[in-house]
């Protein structure tokens, strides 16, 4: 059977996954419940005001889940089934109202203007089948088990966490936990919903978060008067732009700043009433408490949507305390919580001002330190930001060719006259062209800062985009206007579709379709996707069930199905308490088996990596680690600098480091488990630690 054909993927997630499909939509039902009180009555439309309402609920429902989360049991007993069904029935029975109240309501004449050609309403609509075909498509990756990096270190690692600890709370030894979490609160909630810590709920959340944003754009672009005939296409450019490809492939986080963004501009563009500001705060603070980044990429081009169209000083400042009142409101919970927790709001920023003996002022710097931040006054910020932007982005310029089209049609707007400056239109599509800058300048003072923090501006990009494209449509009149959408309209879904290929082809490489249809066995699929990595989980899972890990150069935790001590590289590893003071092999070795550890886990391809990515700083311009990173000679960074990567902030004594390197040894040379190459390192090991070393 072809695992592409339409409606393939929708059945298979029914019928294979129907826990998961209700976790997902009790998640759902939940949003719509507590979206209902934040908004009212957001938006004429009764479908807009229920999407708004949803993505009020984005807002909300992290910060039920985040208090019930400090209750140990309590978030996973709630009736979370019935809060969602509840949700779903207002849902329909507004929508049941609304429609018989339209059809005792006398139709609408039609208006004036003449309605687009028949060419133009035949892109549209291929381009929006084309969207839905998209969606269907991107349940497999939805339905498929994780392997991202990321993901199994912090993103559903804090999913498995809570279940084990009964309470949502941060994973010691991780610090992306240590910072405002709501979309991971959202996929625990699904989790939870579901009855399993590691199903497919939060996936085919994930999924829904993408579907909202589509149904969010579509009435922002008619609000926008984007052309019709590109609106899909361009939709469809940003779904299948290699940086939002990767998003939809795992359950990562940074999407719901997109979607909320999206939200946020739809209340602006549609605002009711004086307090209309303080709903668009509430999405920009909640898309900061999604992650820290989004006050660049998200909050700040929010406002810069509230100061152009406010109308008046009074109004804007006015205005402006509603944003901020919003804003506040969201975030605040996460503060309150990050300081009662790890005793810093802003972690893991401001350690200066708030350190703890887990986070220090040092294990900041070195943190910022391996992302090179750069200084916009240097000329190597600018070319760094441009080579990336132009260059090294994964997929076609969209965001550098939305800048140069903005500005051309800033330009138009001027030569045409005051006219083409006035309305609200005008003033959204210059503050949100500045919001984009901005969102830039800000993104380039980290050298290696992600690609994937960008996703929020890639949707800023085809809204501006389009914006250009409707000036120029404009400007050049009914006749070559007409050409230029239709050619626009190809252009935009060659970009869009080149690239399809490709990406079903990725789907099938890493076995998504056939693991989902269950042609694949779960260790077959993780073998594919990770390698020796795969090997490492399935023999933690041999242990004896009583048997607590101390892991080494380890940090994904959501496979791991017995009780793991692992830590970051930029946080303190949970052997350093044991080295303190040791003189022996025997002495740590001690220590660890009376502090109730049974095995040792190291994975010496990790160290390499971090030795490579992520060298402590004392080792930067080592020119003997440069010279085996050139030549990838993981072997020689293992045996080069052994016992460093694990100790980059505090390194131990040298007695202690001696002891320490002697007590590796003594235990690699026994392992209940190992898989190395036959050179023999980098290798990934498994120890006991209950037998007296020699």
């Amino acid at each position: 059977m072809d695992p592409w054909a339409p409606g393939l993927a929708a059945r298979a997630a029914w019928q294979l996954r129907p826990e998961s499909c209700l976790g997902a939509a009790a998640v759902a039902g939940c949003l719509l419940l507590l979206g209902w009180p934040l908004l009212p009555r957001p938006a004429r439309s009764w479908w807009e005001q229920w999407l708004l309402r949803a993505a009020a609920g984005c807002v909300a429902l992290p910060i039920l889940v985040l208090v019930a989360g400090q209750v140990r049991g309590l978030l996973f007993t709630l009736p979370w089934r019935w809060l969602g069904l509840a949700g779903w029935l207002a849902f329909a029975a507004t929508g049941i109202a609304r429609l018989r109240a339209s059809r005792r309501t006398a139709p609408a004449l039609p208006g004036a203007g003449a309605p687009p050609p028949s060419l133009f309403r035949l892109l549209a609509l291929a381009g929006w089948i084309c969207v839905g075909h998209w969606h269907l498509q991107m349940l497999w990756p939805a339905l498929s088990p994780p392997l991202s990096y990321d993901v199994l270190e912090y993103h559903l690692a804090l999913v498995t966490h809570g279940f084990a600890t009964g309470r949502f709370e941060p994973i010691p030894g991780i610090l992306y936990t240590r910072q405002p979490v709501a979309t991971e609160a959202l996929f625990t909630l699904a989790a939870a919903a579901e009855g399993w810590a590691r199903g497919a709920a939060p996936g085919l959340l994930n999924w829904l978060l993408f579907l909202m944003a589509t149904l969010l754009f579509a009435p922002l672009a008619r609000r926008l008067r984007l052309p019709a005939p590109v609106r899909p296409w361009l939709w469809l450019a940003v779904l299948a732009h290699p940086l939002v490809f990767k998003l939809q492939l795992d359950n990562f986080t940074d999407w719901t700043g997109a979607l909320l963004m999206l939200a946020g501009l739809l209340l602006a563009t549609g605002r009711r009433g004086r307090a209309w500001a303080f709903p668009l705060g509430l999405c920009a603070g909640g898309a900061v408490a999604a992650k820290w980044t989004n006050a660049g990429t998200v909050a700040l081009p929010l406002l810069a949507v509230v100061v152009a169209t406010a109308r008046g000083k009074p109004t804007c400042g006015r205005e402006l305390a509603g944003f901020g009142a919003g804003a506040a409101a969201a975030l605040a919970p996460w503060l309150i919580w990050l300081g009662r927790t790890v005793g810093n709001p802003f972690a893991p920023f401001l350690a200066g001002l708030f350190p703890t003996d887990a986070w220090s002022a040092e294990r900041l710097q070195f943190l910022l330190a391996t992302h090179q931040p750069l200084s916009p006054l240097d000329v190597d910020y600018w070319t760094n930001l441009v080579r990336r932007l132009a260059v090294e982005l994964d997929g076609w310029p969209m965001i550098a060719v939305a800048l140069v089209l903005s500005a051309g049609a800033v330009a138009l707007r001027r030569r045409r006259g005051a006219r083409w400056l006035a309305g609200r239109s005008a003033r959204t599509a210059a503050a949100l062209l500045l919001g984009l800058v901005f969102s830039l300048l800000l993104w380039g003072q980290l050298r290696h800062a992600a690609d994937r923090f960008l996703a929020p501006v890639i949707v800023l990009s085809a809204l501006l985009l389009g914006d250009a494209l409707r000036v120029v449509q404009r400007a050049a009149g009914p006749r070559r206007g007409t050409c230029v959408m239709v050619s626009s309209a190809v252009i935009l879904a060659a970009f869009a579709l080149w690239p399809l290929r490709l990406q079903l082809a990725t789907l099938r490489a890493l076995a998504m379709p056939a693991v989902a249809m269950g042609r694949v066995s779960l260790p077959e699929y993780l073998h594919n996707g990770l390698g020796a990595t795969a090997a490492m989980f399935a023999a933690v899972d041999r242990l004896p069930a009583d048997a607590r890990l101390i892991a080494i150069h380890e940090a994904r935790g959501y496979y791991f199905r017995r009780p793991v001590a692992l830590a970051s590289v930029f946080d303190r590893t949970p052997i350093r308490d044991a080295l303190r003071g040791a003189d022996s092999a025997e002495s740590i070795r001690r220590r660890l088996a009376d502090a109730g550890y049974t095995h040792m886990l190291v994975n010496e391809f990790e160290q390499a990596r971090l030795l490579a990515m992520h060298p402590p700083l004392r080792l930067e311009d080592d020119p003997r680690r440069r010279r085996l990173v050139e030549r990838d000679d993981q072997t020689g960074l293992v045996r080069t600098f052994p016992a460093e990567a694990e100790f980059a902030v505090d390194p131990p004594a040298p007695a202690e480091k001696q002891a320490y390197l002697e007590f590796l040894a003594a235990l690699r040379a026994r392992p209940v488990w190992i898989e190395a190459p036959p050179a023999g390192t980098p290798a990934i090991w498994i120890a006991d630690l209950r037998p007296t070393l020699p």
